[in-house]
C-alpha cells in the first residue's frame, strides 16, 4: 500500500514540472 502511496505522490510531483507539462502536450493527453 505504501509503495502505490509513493508512486501516487511522485506522479502528481512530476505533473507540476514544466517537463511533464510538455511531455503531455507532446502526446496531446488532457
Amino acid at each position: 500500500m505504501q509503495v502505490q502511496a509513493l508512486c501516487e505522490n511522485e506522479s502528481i510531483r512530476r505533473r507540476d514540472m514544466p517537463e511533464y507539462q510538455h511531455l503531455l502536450q507532446s502526446y496531446d493527453i488532457k
